[in-house]
């Protein structure tokens, strides 16, 4: 049994999806396809973890950020313009969930194609897809979510 927190914020689309392949699992249950219904119904198990939603609570007080996302901090650095730049690897074992670091507005989100290198590529920040959000609240935030090759 999967523990309740693990289905905190299972979305609807996540669960049509696990729905789709435990059915297509049913379908391929052919002798000769076997092999397809077994995958498809280990995929339709892994679902609802990469999925998950936990619950967040992030600390109260002025002037604070919080991360993003769930991950290892591979890089903490300032860009030429001064600001600091914090760089989080999502493995596919981290909740795929991106928040706001900070209470406030989304002024704009932006979409740039690029490659599709492994995330853990030190090109992959420069040349990969990505989605950036800015984020004005008591500072202007930037949020970028660089694509990776499986993403």
């Amino acid at each position: 049994m999967i523990p309740r927190r693990v289905w905190v914020g299972y979305s609807a689309r996540a669960a049509g999806l696990a729905a789709l392949l435990g059915c297509a699992a049913l379908a391929f249950d052919l002798r000769p396809l076997w092999i397809f219904s077994l995958l498809a119904f280990c995929v339709s198990f892994s679902f609802p973890y990469f999925f998950r939603d936990p619950e967040r609570i992030p600390p109260d007080g002025d002037g604070l950020v919080v991360s993003p996302a769930d991950g290892r901090v591979q890089e903490i650095a300032r860009t030429s313009g001064g600001d600091a730049k914090v760089g989080i690897f999502m493995s596919l074992w981290n909740v795929h969930v991106v928040r706001s670091p900070i209470p406030g507005k989304v002024l704009r989100v932006v979409r740039r194609s690029g490659a599709h290198l492994p995330a853990f590529s030190t090109k992959a920040g420069r040349k990969n897809t990505y989605v950036e959000v800015v984020v004005d609240g008591e500072m202007e935030v930037r949020v970028r979510m660089i694509a990776g090759a499986l993403a």
